[in-house]
């Protein structure tokens, strides 16, 4: 189980409008999240996601002392991407006028877009400084191998 103590300062606020308790999680320079803690039913909260209350989150966290406990964890998700691709600026790579020039020599063209996102939290000990947490996120190829891997700690 990953323990952050109460000396450990976060940023954090309480937001009234979805009686939430919103608290930033660093892993590293490169990767932070927002554990969302509703004080009690999960609906306000979910009634209130949007882009703009995010935006609200992250510009009003104030400094804050909390005692966070939880277990490691991996989030795995995979995504149709053709749809969004298509219906954006790159559409053409779905087509036989494709430009694929620079990754071959052969003419190709985008059939299927998937893609999966693997997030995993991982619990490291640290003698040192009383424990710690490593986030790693892999973009994986559609059997499963990963395209990139991100480890952060």
């Amino acid at each position: 189980m990953m323990f952050r103590d109460d000396s450990s300062e976060v940023m954090m606020l309480y937001d009234t409008n979805c009686s939430t308790i919103v608290v930033r999680l660093e892993y590293s320079e490169c990767l932070a999240s927002l554990l969302l803690l509703p004080k009690a039913e999960l609906q306000p909260l979910e009634d209130c996601l949007s882009n703009s209350r995010m935006s609200f989150w992250l510009s009003n966290l104030k400094p804050g002392r909390a005692e966070i406990l939880f277990s490691k964890f991996q989030l795995r998700k995979s995504y149709n991407l053709e749809s969004l691709l298509r219906n954006s600026e790159v559409s053409s790579i779905f087509s036989d006028s494709a430009d694929f020039a620079r990754i071959s020599q052969n003419r190709l063209k985008l059939v299927k877009a998937p893609h999966e996102f693997m997030l995993e939290i991982l619990e490291e000990t640290k003698l040192e400084d009383g424990g710690g947490l490593t986030c790693c996120w892999t973009s994986l190829s559609p059997q499963g191998s990963p395209l990139t891997a991100h480890s952060c700690s």
